[in-house]
């Protein structure tokens, strides 16, 4: 399987984190950043 990299731009609104990523679109929240992170993360 191969590996790629994507870059996350995180950033916080009130008391939750936003995740986006731009490159394939995705964009998703979280209380913590891992947690964004990983659900705008396919």
């Amino acid at each position: 399987m191969k590996s790629r990299s994507l870059a996350v731009v995180v950033y916080k609104e009130d008391d939750m984190y936003i995740a986006e990523c731009p490159e394939i679109g995705t964009v998703d929240q979280g209380e913590t950043i891992e947690q964004a992170v990983s659900e705008a993360m396919p």
